[in-house]
């Protein structure tokens, strides 16, 4: 028997949603992640529906879960300290992002990017407002508590930590801690810039899978660049600069998004404009400048020195994760499982943050990392030839992946996923 689903535009769109629900958004983060019972449910429920769908990525899809899990009890039976639910994290962000596919390949890319534009403008608004001194979020969303904290001594040096509050989980998310960037309805603005990112990369490279219009895809550039900025997110500018770069790199003349758009110029209009807007905003108000807070102090130390680990950048503890995770898989190849990894981690004050998916490595081992970056990455030698193209998105995943809590994110792993679907990349 084989599911044969009906391409319905509106199911496509919801099932979208409920992809970027699963990419680590405060909804996921708060009412999925931990929640046992619902993570088996939703999981059961994608396997039955790929196992009767009986696609190739479906089968695919399957396969990596079920590999991942051996895995994991593998390690479970070795090391001990690792649960299913380090696996259930895992399984729901691939399997979340087939089934979306799966609906109707053909449309999904192009769906995909309206979805994330719609939300892009909505985030746009309620940030505006709360800039503007007006929180809706506040007004009409329900409260939330966050695992964001504050920490306040009063005048006998006794230590009060609060736990910030969150407005909102589906439709537009506001947190204290992030109370003057959007994060859309993520739980951090790292996490947002990932999807805005993605959206860009597929309206720049894969314009020949989308049904959008030109002069809509330049609009839906506009729209999506504003919004990146707005996340205020380091490593979203780098990835952006990325994108930019291999636009002006790429010198295929029959390339559909060159001729149709010219993006080139599109392009270099954009960064003009984007440096200008910049450099009056430094010279304004310096370090509080936008260009100051999210790149300049995190890449100069407080004595104006470049490092990449300046003491006033996230930077550094993902380089001490990144080192203590290499250290783990050279002193435990076969994976150290999650309890003794948290307490070899510790041996570095400065480790804990970011580091995937090297953290991924030193939990499970060398050999299941190795196979998770090939299946990842596999499918992008279906881009014969294209190596600026396949260069930038390994760079995307690595540029998030080290910087996040996880090795896989639906938007970080859906373009590969969705080249298994096609016999190879078609420039026309």
């Amino acid at each position: 028997m084989e599911l044969r689903v009906k391409k319905s535009a509106p199911f496509q769109y919801l099932l979208i949603y409920i992809m970027l629900l699963c990419n680590s958004s405060n909804f996921y983060a708060y009412k999925v992640d931990g929640n046992i019972v619902t993570q088996y449910i939703l999981i059961a429920t994608m396997v039955v529906f790929l196992l009767l769908k009986k696609s190739m990525l479906s089968k695919q899809a399957l396969t990596c879960v079920f590999v991942l899990l051996g895995f994991t009890i593998f390690v479970r039976l070795l090391q001990g300290g690792i649960g299913l639910a380090f696996w259930n994290e895992m399984a729901i962000k691939i399997l979340c992002v087939a089934v979306a596919i799966s609906i109707d390949n053909e449309r999904f890319l192009d769906r995909f990017v309206k979805t994330v534009v719609v939300f892009a403008v909505i985030s746009m608004f309620f940030w505006g407002l709360q800039l503007a001194g007006i929180n809706l979020a506040k007004m009409i969303f329900t409260r939330f508590v966050t695992r964001n904290n504050s920490i306040t001594y009063d005048y006998e040096g006794y230590r009060t930590v609060t736990n910030l509050p969150g407005y909102g989980q589906l439709i537009y998310s506001y947190l204290e801690v992030y109370r003057h960037r959007n994060i859309g309805i993520f739980s951090e603005p790292g996490v947002y810039q990932m999807v805005i990112n993605a959206a860009i990369c597929i309206l720049l490279f894969f314009s020949q899978y989308i049904e959008i219009k030109p002069q809509r895809r330049k609009a839906y550039f506009f729209i999506l660049s504003i919004c990146l900025i707005t996340t205020q997110s380091t490593s979203g500018y780098l990835g952006y600069l990325a994108i930019l770069m291999a636009v002006l790199i790429k010198r295929r003349a029959s390339d559909q998004e060159i001729i149709e758009v010219n993006w080139k110029g599109y392009v270099i209009s954009a960064v003009g404009i984007g440096a200008i807007v910049l450099s009056v905003d430094y010279f304004t108000r310096g370090t509080n400048s936008l260009i100051y807070v999210s790149i300049l102090s995190k890449l100069f130390t407080n004595n104006n020195q470049f490092s990449l680990v300046a003491e006033n950048s996230t930077g550094q503890y993902r380089v001490a994760s990144l080192t203590m995770s290499l250290l783990a898989m050279v002193k435990c190849p076969l994976g150290m499982g999650v309890e003794k990894w948290n307490s070899f981690y510790k041996l570095n004050e400065l480790a804990g943050a970011g580091g995937w998916p090297f953290k991924f490595g030193a939990i499970m081992g060398v050999v299941p990392l190795a196979y998770l970056m090939y299946w990842i990455f596999a499918p992008l030698k279906k881009l014969k030839g294209d190596t600026v193209l396949i260069a930038l998105l390994v760079f995307l995943y690595f540029n998030t992946a080290t910087a996040q809590s996880s090795a896989v994110y639906p938007a970080l792993i859906l373009i590969p996923m969705y080249l298994r679907t096609k016999r190879e990349y078609c420039l026309e």
